[in-house]
């Protein structure tokens, strides 16, 4: 497989750290089981919009969710491969709804205050894996110091939000369970999450070609309802907002929604639901290409897939029994460790897919990738694998990396000094053979004898979260482990 066709089926828009999200962290150090969701989706919402009528600029569009400030993110060539040291800025929307709402405003300021705030990683690299004390209430936060407690106590109460408590898993089959009957028969949720407050998030995929689109096919999306009165602090990089096509209508249930039609691979699904924003991530566009959808698609393709979802079942919304979450997804796995291999779900025959989110040929290619890389001595494509921020620790002292350049300072000591067993390790002599490859439930995949453990990142990309051998070690930074 070439590094092009392997960067396009492991979602091949390779983002900066920002991206990474401290709920990634947590689904993993929780031993989450089940497809980690990819590329979260954005909240937003339309409050009135006639069936068929574009909407007016501005009028609780698109533009209503953009948050303050721009963010980096690296900048890929043409095959989708990053290029060492250059970013560019993107528009980032709010998750949590309309910019001018509390939930928003209240996730601006955080943003800001995190912009600014460690930026060399010495406070992070300073406490290493050794516990903060803020894991109880902040564990669905990135905080780590009383500093950042303090500043996120300031923030909630000045917008009156309340913070997140508990999450849990939500296996395919228990979605109606857990929040209700809101998908009709055409669509597919896979495994995602949901929060004490009834915030959620999964992906999943749809088949259209009713009426006149007969023949499409499959279009894979993710859906996230954040409840209000929390706050919530996921944002999602939406590129360049201005190259939306944007329209509203009306769904068969007689919800209003917000149609963003992008240029490429990613459109928009927005309604406002009283209580709660929902937000249907597209992964596909009007140029888009066929690696997560059948192909380009246009306003109708997109207006069915939103008539593909009962919004009216979401509201209002509940807290989750997580109890009876709980025993439906035991009884789901013991379901599928009873079914014969050729009857079950086809996700489900790949139990590797059904742990990480990964197939067990695109984790194989990635790790025989990484030995490529290792053994071609390209570390700044080694360096830009990984999930920051990291731990660096070695013989010499421990170090904090928060980017690519900062752990190419340490590449010597750590990489350069054990790359030829880390080569052997990945690859099988006397052919550069298909590595092993397991997962212990955590939601990531390992290879080499647990030398490599890596997974999605919230954007869908595969990274780096632990490379180590029996002398130095590159793990999550901030007392995150996999296991």
């Amino acid at each position: 497989m070439s590094n092009r066709n392997f960067y396009q089926e492991t979602f091949s828009q390779v983002r900066g750290s920002r991206d990474i999200r401290w709920e990634d962290y947590q689904m993993m150090r929780r031993r989450a089981a089940g497809k980690r969701l990819a590329v979260i989706a954005a909240a937003a919402a339309l409050a009135a919009a006639l069936s068929g009528l574009a909407v007016a600029a501005n009028f609780f569009g698109l533009g209503d969710l953009l948050l303050p400030e721009q963010g980096s993110v690296n900048v890929t060539d043409e095959n989708g491969v990053v290029v060492p040291g250059e970013y560019e800025y993107k528009d980032f929307v709010s998750l949590s709804g309309w910019s001018d709402t509390p939930e928003s405003q209240a996730l601006a300021e955080w943003q800001a205050f995190q912009e600014s705030y460690d930026r060399d990683g010495a406070i992070i690299g300073a406490i290493g894996n050794a516990p903060t004390g803020f894991e109880e209430r902040y564990g669905n936060y990135l905080v780590y110091t009383q500093e950042m407690a303090d500043r996120l106590e300031e923030i909630i109460a000045k917008y009156n939000l309340k913070l997140h408590t508990r999450m849990e898993v939500v296996l395919p089959e228990t979605w109606p369970l857990a929040v209700g009957d809101f998908f009709r028969e055409n669509v597919t949720p896979w495994s995602g999450y949901i929060y004490e407050n009834g915030t959620f998030r999964f992906d999943g995929g749809a088949e259209l070609g009713a009426g006149e689109l007969k023949g499409y096919g499959t279009i894979e999306y993710q859906f996230s309802r954040s409840v209000k009165g929390t706050f919530d602090d996921v944002a999602l990089n939406v590129g360049d907002l201005s190259g939306f096509e944007e329209w509203g209508c009306q769904t068969t249930d007689g919800t209003p929604v917000t149609l963003g039609l992008g240029p490429r691979n990613r459109s928009l699904i927005l309604a406002d639901l009283g209580d709660s924003f929902i937000l249907i991530n597209v992964l596909t566009g009007r140029e888009g290409d066929d690696t997560f959808s059948s192909g380009p698609i246009g306003r109708e393709e997109l207006e069915e897939l939103a008539d593909s979802f009962n919004f009216s079942a979401l509201t209002p919304a509940r807290a989750p029994d997580f109890d009876g979450i709980a025993a439906a997804n035991t009884r789901y796995m013991e379901e599928l460790e009873r079914q014969p291999l050729e009857v079950t779900p086809e996700e489900s025959k790949d139990p590797l897919y059904t742990r990480t989110g990964i197939q067990t040929g695109t984790a194989r290619d990635f790790v025989l990738l990484l030995a490529e890389r290792l053994k071609d001595g390209d570390r700044q494509a080694v360096a830009e694998l990984f999930a920051y921020p990291v731990q660096i620790e070695t013989a010499g002292g421990a170090y904090a990396a928060g980017t690519p350049e900062e752990l190419l300072e340490h590449y010597d000591e750590t990489i350069g000094e054990g790359v030829q067993g880390l080569i052997a390790d990945m690859t099988w002599d006397p052919e550069p053979l298909p590595p092993e490859i397991f997962s212990d439930g955590s939601g990531l995949a390992s290879a080499a004898n647990g030398t490599v453990w890596f997974g999605l990142t919230e954007e869908a990309v595969i990274r780096i979260f632990t490379l180590q051998t029996d002398q130095w070690s590159i793990r999550p930074a901030g007392g995150i482990t996999q296991g």
